[in-house]
């Protein structure tokens, strides 16, 4: 006979994963949905051995493997949880996110019925994603075939010139689209494709035993924490990449990239002090955490001038080609380069030249639980919403945190896990 109550105790006990493979480093969280709420009950984070791949001359597949290894038994040891169901994201030089905008006109002046609305938005993604697989294409010397959309939907509609929910009903000529795109090179998930340039990343992790649910990249999370700040620049601070989100008026208008993060800062004491990669970064976490003389964290701090400034002038050009105008002056910071004070100080009291930012400008450094807190308050948009930030639109979601390491290098990975989380709570 089959046990009923058994299988409802499986229906409503799940556990989860999300890797979030960095340029740095492998963060691993351990999920748990129980009868409509999702705890957090580990966390682990493993450096790639960047060392150890020059040393053997090994590919990198196997250091890969070994770093997602130890990532995922330090997030299983604390509670003693184990699954192999995966969310999955990557870093913003593998799996991009972009902003691209269409606009048609429409041949009669009429209302808008339901066919042709499906016929419009049929129309608008499929444009966008060709503009976009021709452009990444072009930059990057592949074919547009070979681009793998994960994500495409409409951001913001406007007919005439008027922000509307959407253009059923409407009589206007001219449409106005803002679309998200998320999408990597397809060689990153197959294992039979020639020329790689990195490892196939999906076939390794499939070699190992996990089953992949979703690949996901963090803006869709983004839009479930901005439904609170719908004014804000966000700043996530990778190990080798800083990651830029702008939003204004509740619609995300830009992302983008620039390649200076963390791992600058650590190259900077490795070098100038003749240290290992691995005690420079050992040393800027104590220095973060002024867990130093004072006199040390003086030297260190004359140390970390230039980098502030090379990732500062990263930061001003990228701005400088995103938009023109004025930016909010509500900046957010978090990732693993976000922990220095100098970062927050340079944002805050550092010549913007000719870039305007009403003043004064706040920056606010994204903890974990607070950032958990203001997403279990507002969580992702409804279909109709598309994507537009409306707090009458989205449900609560319970979260509980039960990991003692989380700090502001797993956002990434909460911004991934958490809304594939939510909107997959009955799978």
């Amino acid at each position: 006979m089959v046990n009923l109550s058994f299988l409802k105790r499986q229906e409503e006990e799940k556990l989860f994963f999300v890797l979030d493979i960095g340029t740095e480093a492998v963060k691993a969280l351990i999920f748990e949905k129980r009868q409509g709420k999702i705890s957090v009950l580990g966390a682990g984070l493993e450096y790639f051995d960047r060392f150890s791949v020059l040393e053997s001359g090994k590919f990198e597949i196997e250091v890969t493997k070994k770093t997602i290894s130890k990532a995922v038994e330090e997030a299983q040891k604390e509670q003693g949880a184990k699954t192999s169901s995966v969310f999955l994201g990557f870093s913003c030089d593998i799996l991009k996110g972009r902003i691209i905008s269409h606009s048609l006109e429409r041949k009669e002046k009429k209302n808008v019925d339901e066919k042709e609305e499906g016929e419009i938005k049929e129309t608008v993604l499929r444009e966008a994603k060709k503009k976009i697989a021709e452009s990444y294409a072009l930059q990057k010397g592949i074919l547009p075939q070979d681009i793998q959309f994960q994500e495409l939907r409409i951001l913001e509609t406007k007919i005439d010139g008027y922000r509307v929910p959407s253009l059923l009903g409407y009589d206007g000529r001219n449409a106005d689209f803002k679309i998200l795109a998320t999408f990597l090179p397809k060689y990153y998930l197959e294992s039979n494709f020639s020329n790689f340039i990195s490892p196939p990343i999906i076939p390794i992790i499939r070699e190992m035993g996990f089953k992949i649910l979703e690949i996901r990249h963090p803006i869709v999370g983004l839009l479930s924490f901005l439904s609170r700040y719908p004014d804000a620049l966000l700043l996530d601070i990778g190990g080798e990449v800083t990651q830029i989100f702008w939003v204004r008026q509740g619609i995300l208008e830009e992302i983008s990239e620039f390649e200076t993060g963390g791992r600058q800062f650590s190259q900077i004491l490795s070098e100038n002090l003749g240290l290992s990669e691995l005690e420079a970064r050992n040393l800027k976490h104590r220095y973060s955490k002024r867990d130093l003389t004072e006199e040390s964290r003086r030297e260190i701090g004359k140390l970390l001038k230039i980098p502030t400034q090379i990732w500062f002038q990263g930061l001003k050009e990228k701005l400088r080609e995103i938009g023109a105008g004025v930016f909010p002056s509500e900046i957010f910071i978090f990732g693993g380069g976000a922990f220095l004070q100098e970062m927050e100080d340079v944002l805050e009291s550092g010549d913007w030249e000719d870039i305007y930012f009403p003043p004064p400008i706040k920056v606010k450094f994204i903890e974990p639980r607070v950032f958990i807190s203001e997403f279990s308050k507002s969580s992702f948009p409804s279909e109709k919403s598309e994507g537009r930030i409306r707090n009458k639109e989205w449900d609560l979601i319970n979260v509980e945190v039960k990991a003692k390491n989380l700090n502001s290098q797993y956002i990434p990975s909460l911004l991934i896990s958490l809304n594939s989380l939510k909107i997959n709570l009955d799978f």
